[in-house]
Formats: C-alpha cells, structure tokens, sequence
C-alpha cells in the first residue's frame, strides 16, 4: 500500500516539475504569487543557529531554474514554489510588508542558495514589484 503511495507521489512531482516553466539564474523574469514570510533556520547569528523570518514569495505555479552556462556551478533546481525575496531599497520593503498575503507580480534575477542565511533552494534578487491582476500569470 504505502509503496504504492510513494510512487504515486513521486509521479506526481516529477510530472508537475516536468511541466514547469524553466528559467535561467541571473536573467530578469517576471513571475506572479502570493508575498508572505516564511520561518527557516540561519546558520550563523551570532555563532548559533536560530529559527527567523524571512520575506519570501509562494509561486502560483511551479519553476524550474538551470544554471546560466554550461560552466557554472549553480545546479538546476525542479519545482520551485517558494523564494526567498532578496530586496534592496525601502520601497520594496515597504511594498512587501503593505502587500503580504497578496498577489504579486515580481522582476527579479534568480540565483540558488550559497550561504547558511538563504533559507530556500533558490532565491529572488529582486528588481521591480507591483500588484498583480487577476490575469496575471508569468505562463
């Protein structure tokens, strides 16, 4: 029974990252979800773990990344639903904290994890942000 289960689910996974967009780190794309903050562990605050918040986006569909070239070291990463939001002025921030729990549709360039402070398997370096409309969809 359970074997059975786990096939089903690996099926399942694998079909819903097979038809996932796919995107290359460091190039600008556009893509719709909800903001809201997620809670991950940092490696290194003050020398011990501890569990923070951080600000992040839920995808309305799944994402596929792949590296920038055929040299890079950044590995592909399949069905990606969640990003943790890299944001670099106050107008994001404030955007981000009047807008969570809302849809959204982000610029950003995507990158995957490198330090114990990236709390997902990938990342979204964000450029520009608004609100997204009930047609808004990066599909």
């Amino acid at each position: 029974m359970y074997r059975w289960l786990l096939a089903g689910l690996l099926g399942l996974t694998f079909t819903l990252s097979a038809s996932a967009a796919t995107y290359r780190y460091g190039t600008p794309v556009s893509v719709t979800g909800t903001l809201g903050s997620r809670q991950g562990v940092d490696c290194c605050n003050m020398g011990k773990e501890e569990v923070v918040e951080f600000p992040a986006i839920i995808l309305d569909h799944p994402i596929n990344t792949i590296p920038a070239d055929r040299q890079d070291e950044e590995g592909p990463v399949n069905g990606v639903l969640i990003m943790q939001l890299v944001m670099g002025n106050d107008s994001q921030w404030k955007f981000y904290k009047n807008n969570q729990g809302h849809r959204a549709r982000l610029t950003c360039s995507m990158f995957v994890a490198q330090t114990g402070h990236h709390l997902t398997q990938v990342l979204c370096n964000v450029d520009s942000m608004k609100k997204a409309s009930p047609k808004d969809t990066f599909r």
